[in-house]
């Protein structure tokens, strides 16, 4: 199985691109979960998407501690979302 966290503000896209990408993995023919995660929505809050795909049914409804790769939208979240373990990969986007 192959885990995602995408974290970004509210308004950024960080909960459409974990639909997005869920969406392009399902008409890959793999079987997708994706779960996102915000508190107040309002837009600058901190949101997370998390989405976990692999060749067989899932069913692990959680959220997502060791995943395999981390893809921070702001540049001010990698903060906020402190990755507890060592990632294989992890995309930050840089300011204008």
């Amino acid at each position: 199985m192959y885990e995602i966290r995408i974290h970004g503000r509210g308004g950024q896209g960080a909960v459409l691109a974990g639909g997005i990408l869920a969406t392009a993995l399902v008409l890959e023919g793999k079987f997708v979960v994706a779960v996102p995660s915000f508190g107040f929505e309002r837009r600058g809050a901190p949101v997370a998407s998390y989405l976990r795909f692999d060749e067989r049914e899932i069913r692990q409804m959680t959220n997502i501690y060791h995943p395999d790769c981390v893809l921070c939208i702001d540049p001010t979240v990698p903060r906020a979302a402190n990755p507890a373990t060592p990632v294989r990969w992890c995309v930050r986007t840089r300011p204008a």
